[in-house]
């Protein structure tokens, strides 16, 4: 139950990089970039641990990706932005990481149950999701049929013709 909750959580949480050995460096979502593993996935699938911490990919003062040999070209420009985007970053070791929620909620509405579901195409299990208890019956109706896809766009309904 506890695993199955922890996956959500980080999915819809952002983080304040501390010392960075809470936050895992491919799938936490703590650069502006968002998660490097949606970022860089050419890249990602080169890693020698996606699971690892941001702590353990900074070290002597410098960033040393773990990487298995022989990049592809796209990973090999992947690489180079992920570079880019290190360059100005640095884990502070006496820092808690602090984790924060991504997306602003007020409350519980449709539209912030909608956005953790879409959040950056991550998918989970979103049917065991809407039909918690805790949701409101309009909310889980609304999300049920945004997941199956079955509202029409503003063009379908003006290119109706109902008779």
């Amino acid at each position: 139950m506890i695993c199955g909750a922890l996956e959500p959580t980080i999915a819809s949480t952002k983080v304040s990089l501390g010392s960075g050995l809470s936050v895992q460096f491919w799938k936490g979502h703590w650069t502006d970039d968002g998660r490097f593993f949606n970022t860089y996935p050419s890249l990602a699938s080169f890693a020698t641990n996606i699971n690892c911490t941001v702590a353990s990919q900074f070290t002597q003062n410098t960033w040393a990706i773990n990487l298995h040999p022989v990049l592809s070209n796209q990973a090999q420009t992947e690489l180079n932005l992920l570079m880019n985007t290190l360059a100005t970053l640095q884990p502070y070791a006496d820092a808690p990481d602090t984790r924060s929620r991504l997306q602003s909620l007020n409350g519980i509405t449709t539209a912030a149950f909608y956005r953790l579901l879409t959040f950056r195409s991550i998918s989970g299990k979103p049917a065991d999701f809407i039909w918690l208890k805790a949701i409101p019956n309009t909310c889980r109706i609304f999300l049920w049929l945004a997941f199956k896809d079955r509202f029409l766009q503003q063009q379908q309904n003006t290119q109706k013709v109902v008779v």
